[in-house]
């Protein structure tokens, strides 16, 4: 879900940067990744903080950590 989500905001012409738990090769072209362990509070808001110095602001966030296990 998220790497669809991704490739429709680079397809709309969104800067589109994402976090990443370890540095997985199959990410979107024109996707930057940044490696954060969003489970640890002050690394995502330095994340966070990193972004919306580079960018002014950020338009959307779309939060798909997690996961299920079968069994």
């Amino acid at each position: 879900m998220g790497q669809g989500s991704c490739k429709k905001f680079i397809a709309e012409g969104y800067s589109v940067v994402g976090t990443v738990t370890h540095n997985d090769p199959a990410t979107p072209d024109k996707f930057r990744k940044v490696v954060v362990d969003v489970m640890n509070e002050d690394d995502a808001q330095k994340f966070v903080d990193s972004v919306v110095a580079e960018y002014g602001k950020i338009d959307a966030a779309i939060l798909t950590v997690g996961g299920f296990g079968n069994g």
